[in-house]
C-alpha cells in the first residue's frame, strides 16, 4: 500500500502489485482487497462484520500493471431490465469499486457490490469434539499387490494331498452337481514332497469345498486347485437343504483328510445391477447364514470366504450390485456370530471379465492363509483393477471451524419416509427449521404407483419434493437366532424396497431432489451378534446412495448408533449395547450432528458414540477385526484412568482398598447383568447364580481389564465366580497387595460358584492356587509353568486342565448355538 486518501463517502487506495501477482490478468488479491475495501462503505456498523455477497458485474479494460489505483464510491443505482430496482438477499449494493492506473485509465470496475452478514458461526467446541468421536468414515486401505506368481514352497512344507474323498479316489466329488474329472497338471513340479504350481504348497491338508456358483468362476477355481493337486468338492446351493448338503460334505471329508476351506461362490449369481427383488435376496441370505452354520457346526476347523462381484464401492465412480452386497453383509455378521467358521469375503473387480484372473486372485488369497506363512489377516477384502483393497473404518475429518445452518428450500416438499412413530416425528421437525415448505411423513412406499404418485401430486400442488430422508434403521438386536427367509423378506421389503422405488420415482418424473439421505444401523455396517436381519437392509440402502452418487445425484448414506429417546430400542438391546461400550445417542446431540454431516459431510458416515476401550477388545476376542486396525491405534495413544484407579489404591490402607476394589467389581458386574445400581449385589452371590453367561463373563473380563488396565484368564469368571473372590484376586494380584483369600474362595460351592476342575495357570490339585494376572491367554507354555506350583503329579495336571477347558468350551458353544 502506496497511500490511503478519502474524500466524503469516497475512498481512494493506490498500492504497488507484487511482481507474482502481474501474472493474472486480475490477480486474486487485488479482487480481494477491492472487495474488501467496498465494506467500508456499509451503511452502520454492524455485529457480525457483513462480508461481500455478490457483485453485479466486472468489466476488464486493460490488464493491470505493478502500479494501479482503487477508487471506492457508493454503488450507483441501476434498474433490472424490468424498471424495478436491483434487490436481493442481504443489504443493498453498497458500493463500486473502479482499478485503474495513476494516471486515471480505467483497468477493471466492479459495480454493484452487495453486502450480507454472514450465517457462519464457529462451532462450538463440545460440538466439535462430539463430531470427532462420535463421526467416523468407511473407507478401503490399499494393501501391497501380490506376485503373479507366488514362490514355490520350500522343502518339508506339506501340501494338500492330491486324494480325493472316500470313495471317489482320484476325482473331484459333487454333492447336487455332477462329478468333476480331476488330476494333477501334467507340468506341476514337485519340490520337497510338495505339488507346486505357480503357489505355495499349504500348510493344512484336505479338500476344498465349493458352494454354488453356475458361472465359469467356478470352474476356473477347480480346475486351478486341481492342478495342484488339491482335492475339491462341489455342494450345489440351489433349492432348500443347503445345511444339510454341506454338512454331509463337511462329515464325509471329515473321515478321510478333513476340508481345508469353503469357498461360497453361490453370490456371483445373484444380479449385478438394478434395484433388488426382495424375495431373491432374502434367500440368498438365508442360505448363506446355513451355510456357515454348517461349517461352524462341523468344528472341523475351515473357514468360509464368500466370493462377491461388485458388491461394494471403492470409490464415488463404482455402482455397487445391491443384491450381492446384502449377502456379503449378512455373511459378516454371520462371521460375528459363528467366528470359528468365519474366513473373510473377497470382492472381486466387477469390470474383469476374465474367469481364468478371478480364479488366480481367489487361488492367492486362499494360499495366502493357508500357506502358514504369517500373512496379516484381513478379511474384508477388495480387488480392482490390480489393486488389493482392505476395508477400514477412520475418524471423520475435522469438522469445520465455521458453520453454516443448513437451510432447505421453502417452496419445496420434503419427505421422511421409511417408518412412522417419534424418530420420524423428529427427523420431520428438523427439516421443518431447517426451512422446508412442507414435511410430508410416509412411513410404507407401497409400490412403484405410489412413489411416482408422491413426487407428480407434489409438483402438481406447486411445490415439488425437493428431498428425502429414508429412515431404514432397525436398532434391536434379537437373540434366538438368525432369520429365516421369510422374515429376511420383510425387513428388505419393509426397510429397504422403498428407498429405490422413490429413487426410480425420481428419475421418473425428472424430480431433482437436493436431499436425499438413508439412514442404516452401525451394527449391520460393521457385524453385530442379532444384526443378521438387519445387516442386508443396510447393505441395500448404501448401495442405493453409492449408485446415486456414482451418477451424479446427491445421496448420503448414515449408518447410526440408535437415537436413545425415540423409543425404538428394546431393553435387552439397550442393556447389550450398553455393556458393549456403545451409548445411545441423546436426541439433541444427534440431530446436531445430523446438522453438521448433512452441511458438510463426508457423503459416507457411521455415527455412533463408543467406549473403543470396551469395544475392541469384545471383537478381537475371536477375531482380529482388522476393520477396526486405525481405531484400536488411536485407543492406545487415548490416556485412560487405570494408572490413576491403582495409584489411589495403592495409597489406601488394606480395609479401604479392599472396599474399593470390591466396589469397582460390583460396578461392572452390575453392568453386564443390566442390573440399575451395584448395591443390588450381594458380593458372596455367585456369578452365574445371578444369571451370567459365557458372553457376558466375557465382557466382565473386558470391562475389568479395563478398569484395572492389565490383562486377566480367559476363564476369570469360572475360576472367581463371585464378588469377594474376585475382589480378593485382584487386590492380591493385581493391585500387588497381600489380602489372604476371603471365606468362600473362588471355588467355595455355598457362595454359588462354579468348580471348573482347576486353574488353566494354577493346578488341578489345588485349585485356590492364585492366577497371575500377568499371565495373558497367549503366554508360552514356560511361563505357565514357572506360575504353577508343583503339583508332583503331571498326569493329573494335564486332565484336569483338559477338563476345564473342555468345558468351558462347551459353555461358549452352548451360548452361541
Amino acid at each position: 500500500m502506496v497511500a490511503v486518501r478519502t474524500d466524503g463517502d469516497r475512498l481512494t487506495l493506490e498500492l504497488r502489485c507484487r511482481p507474482a501477482a502481474m501474472r493474472w490478468h486480475l490477480a486474486p488479491g487485488l479482487v480481494e482487497l477491492a472487495l474488501s475495501a467496498a465494506t467500508l462503505l456499509a451503511p452502520e456498523p454492524v455485529a457480525p462484520l457483513p462480508l461481500p455477497a455478490s457483485i453485479a458485474s466486472v468489466t476488464a479494460h486493460d490488464v493491470p500493471g505493478e502500479h494501479v489505483v482503487l477508487h471506492v464510491s457508493p454503488a450507483a443505482e441501476r434498474p433490472t431490465p424490468d424498471g424495478e430496482p436491483a434487490a436481493g438477499d442481504g443489504m443493498p449494493p453498497v458500493a463500486d469499486v473502479l482499478i485503474a492506473t495513476p494516471e486515471g485509465s480505467p483497468l477493471i470496475e466492479l459495480t454493484g457490490i452487495r453486502l450480507s452478514t454472514p450465517t457462519a458461526h464457529p462451532l462450538p467446541p463440545e460440538a466439535a469434539r462430539r463430531h470427532t468421536t462420535h463421526v467416523h468414515t468407511p473407507t478401503w486401505h490399499e494393501l501391497p499387490t501380490r506376485p503373479a506368481e507366488m514362490p514355490a514352497a520350500a522343502s518339508g512344507t506339506r501340501a494338500l494331498p492330491a486324494a480325493a474323498s472316500p470313495g471317489v479316489a482320484g476325482s473331484a466329488s459333487a454333492v447336487g452337481a455332477s462329478a468333476r474329472p480331476s488330476g494333477a497338471h501334467a507340468d506341476s513340479a514337485q519340490l520337497g514332497g510338495a505339488v507346486v504350481d505357480g503357489g505355495r504348497a499349504w500348510s493344512a491338508g484336505g479338500t476344498v469345498l465349493l458352494v454354488g456358483d453356475g458361472s465359469a468362476l467356478g470352474e476356473a477355481i477347480a480346475a486351478g486347485l486341481e492342478r495342484r493337486g488339491t482335492p475339491v468338492r462341489i455342494v450345489a446351493d440351489a433349492g432348500t437343504g443347503v445345511r444339510e448338503r454341506t454338512g454331509g460334505a463337511l462329515k464325509e471329508l471329515a473321515a478321510g483328510d478333513g476340508c481345508a476351506a469353503v469357498v461360497h461362490l453361490a453370490g456371483l449369481d445373484l444380479p449385478a445391477a438394478g434395484a433388488p427383488d426382495a424375495g431373491v435376496v432374502a434367500g440368498a441370505c438365508a442360505a448363506a447364514v446355513e451355510v456357515a452354520a454348517a461349517v461352524a457346526a462341523a468344528g472341523a476347523g475351515a473357514r468360509v470366504w464368500w466370493v462377491t462381484r461388485g458388491a461394494v464401492a471403492v470409490d464415488d465412480l463404482e455402482e455397487p450390485a445391491p443384491a450381492q452386497a446384502a449377502l456379503r453383509q449378512t455373511a459378516v455378521v454371520a462371521g460375528v456370530e459363528q467366528p470359528g467358521a468365519w474366513g473373510g469375503v473377497l470382492d472381486l473387480d466387477p469390470l474383469c471379465a476374465d474367469p481364468a484372473a478371478d480364479a488366480d486372485a481367489v487361488l492367492a488369497e486362499l494360499d495366502a492363509r493357508l500357506s502358514g506363512g504369517g500373512e496379516p489377516t484381513e478379511d474384508r477384502l477388495a480387488l480392482r483393477a490390480g489393486r488389493r483393497l482392505a476395508a477400514r473404518l477412520l475418524p471423520a475429518p475435522a469438522a469445520p471451524a465455521l458453520f453454516a445452518p443448513l437451510r432447505l428450500d421453502p417452496e419445496r416438499a420434503y419427505l421422511v419416509a421409511g417408518c412412522g412413530g417419534p424418530l420420524a416425528e423428529e427427523v420431520a421437525g428438523w427439516l421443518a427449521e431447517r426451512g422446508a415448505g412442507q414435511v410430508l411423513s410416509v412411513p410404507l412406499v407401497e409400490g412403484a404407483a405410489h412413489a411416482r404418485q408422491l413426487m407428480e401430486e407434489q409438483a402438481t400442488a406447486g411445490r415439488p419434493v425437493g428431498g428425502i430422508v429414508w429412515l431404514g434403521a432397525d436398532w434391536n438386536l434379537p437373540a434366538g437366532g438368525p432369520p429365516g427367509a421369510r422374515e429376511l423378506e420383510a425387513a428388505l421389503s419393509e426397510r429397504a424396497s422403498g428407498a429405490w422405488l422413490l429413487h426410480d420415482a425420481c428419475l421418473l418424473t425428472r424430480t431433482e431432489l437436493d436431499l436425499f439421505q438413508v439412514w442404516s444401523t452401525v451394527a449391520g455396517s460393521w457385524g453385530a451378534i442379532g444384526a443378521g436381519a438387519q445387516a442386508p437392509v443396510d447393505a441395500v440402502l448404501t448401495a442405493l446412495a453409492a449408485h446415486r452418487r456414482s451418477r451424479g445425484l446427491p445421496a448420503t448414506s448414515v449408518a447410526w448408533a440408535p437415537w436413545g429417546e425415540v423409543g425404538l430400542l428394546d431393553r435387552d438391546s439397550a442393556q447389550r449395547l450398553t455393556r458393549s461400550g456403545m451409548t445411545p445417542l441423546p436426541t439433541v446431540a444427534a440431530r446436531e450432528l445430523l446438522d453438521q454431516i448433512t452441511v458438510f459431510g463426508p457423503a459416507e458416515v457411521e455415527i455412533a458414540d463408543v467406549d473403543w476401550g470396551l469395544l475392541l477388545p469384545l471383537y478381537r476376542q475371536a477375531l482380529p477385526f482388522p476393520l477396526f486396525d486405525a481405531l484400536a491405534e488411536r485407543e492406545k495413544s487415548a490416556p485412560g484412568d487405570a494408572d490413576a484407579l491403582l495409584d489411589k489404591l495403592r495409597t489406601l490402607p488394606a480395609d479401604a482398598r479392599a472396599d474399593l476394589v470390591l466396589d469397582c467389581v460390583l460396578e461392572e458386574v452390575a453392568v453386564v447383568l443390566g442390573l440399575d445400581a451395584a448395591g443390588e449385589l450381594e458380593p458372596r452371590h455367585g456369578f452365574f447364580e445371578l444369571g451370567l453367561n459365557s458372553i457376558t463373563a466375557l465382557e466382565m473380563k473386558v470391562r475389568l481389564e479395563r478398569r484395572f488396565g492389565c490383562p486377566l484368564p480367559a476363564t476369570l469368571a469360572f475360576e472367581y465366580p463371585n464378588g469377594q473372590a474376585l475382589a480378593a484376586f485382584l487386590a492380591a494380584e493385581v493391585v500387588g497387595a497381600d489380602a489372604p483369600p476371603p471365606n468362600g474362595g473362588p471355588h467355595d460351592g455355598a457362595a454359588g460358584g462354579i468348580h471348573t476342575g482347576g486353574s488353566p495357570s494354577g493346578s488341578a490339585t489345588n485349585p485356590s492356587a492364585p492366577v497371575p494376572a500377568a499371565r495373558a491367554a497367549g503366554d508360552p507354555p514356560a511361563a505357565a509353568a514357572d506360575a504353577a506350583p508343583d503339583t508332583g503329579d503331571i498326569a493329573e495336571l494335564a486332565a484336569g486342565l483338559a477338563a476345564e477347558l473342555a468345558a468351558v468350551t462347551e459353555l461358549f458353544e452352548q451360548e452361541k448355538r
